[in-house]
């Protein structure tokens, strides 16, 4: 029975987290590419530096809100 629930949450989860993911890595390129049109090449790589520091706040952001979507 647990086997049966696991499996359809992994498959009602599935979609909206890899687009979720798909748009957050996409909005990063587009600011890096805006920050470095506009404000220029050091403001870029001090974005690109703090990345990793962004990506693991947002897996901590998805660890606790999709698991708080499961009854």
């Amino acid at each position: 029975m647990s086997n049966e629930i696991i499996t359809h949450k992994f498959r009602e989860l599935l979609l909206p987290s890899l687009l979720i993911a798909m748009a957050l890595n996409i909005a990063s390129v587009v600011d890096a590419s805006f920050v470095s049109t506009f404000i220029g090449h050091d403001a870029q790589a001090a974005l690109q530096v703090l990345e990793p520091l962004v990506l693991l706040i947002t897996i901590f952001e998805w660890l606790f809100g999709l698991g708080g979507q499961i009854k």
